[in-house]
């Protein structure tokens, strides 16, 4: 088996593993199988003692999953045959990870789409004269909330320690 496998299957261009194909019946969002080997951008295999084969794939951000095939007997040893499966099963850790990224992307947008449907709420809120302290005291609770769904993204998407929420005056406890 060539190392040089995955370069050979890479697609040339813009590679988007998240999109379906124009004209496929799948779904916008998804993981493809061209898109997970666009991302691969080198293979490596080893072969420990006369049953093991490791496959060890770095994808284009320098990333490294290994995939492993082994058989019970050395006489049934095939080189080929064993890298082929421990690229396959490198593969598959790829798709999953890939997977998991589209997942928590669409969670992401959907929640800033909530946010931002939720501030304008706020924003276009009017109060009534007999009722304007609970509407004014509910309108802050709703800031509140979304000051701290915009302190999570931006920690998520930071990857740093989680800032502390502010909550607005006049609500009781503070953090």
């Amino acid at each position: 088996m060539d190392n040089d496998k995955p370069m050979s299957k890479r697609i040339t261009g813009l590679t988007n593993c998240h999109n379906s194909e124009p004209g496929s019946s799948r779904p916008a969002h998804t993981v493809t199988l061209k898109g997970i080997e666009g991302k691969i951008a080198k293979a490596e295999y080893a072969v420990f003692g006369p049953t093991l084969t490791v496959c060890v794939l770095t994808l284009e951000n320098g990333f490294k999953i290994t995939g492993e095939s082994a058989c019970a007997s050395p006489e049934n040893f095939d080189k080929d045959e064993g890298e082929d499966i421990a690229y396959k099963k490198a593969r598959e850790k790829v798709w999953m990870l890939e997977g998991y990224l589209l997942k928590e992307t669409l969670y992401e947008e959907n929640l800033m789409a909530y946010a931002k449907g939720a501030a304008g709420k706020i924003g276009s809120m009017q109060t009534h004269p007999a009722t304007s302290s609970a509407v004014s005291y509910g309108g802050a609770l709703a800031a509140g909330a979304l000051a701290a769904m915009k302190n999570e993204l931006l920690a998520s998407a930071s990857h740093t320690k989680k800032p502390k929420t502010i909550w607005p005056t006049g609500l009781g406890e503070k953090e």
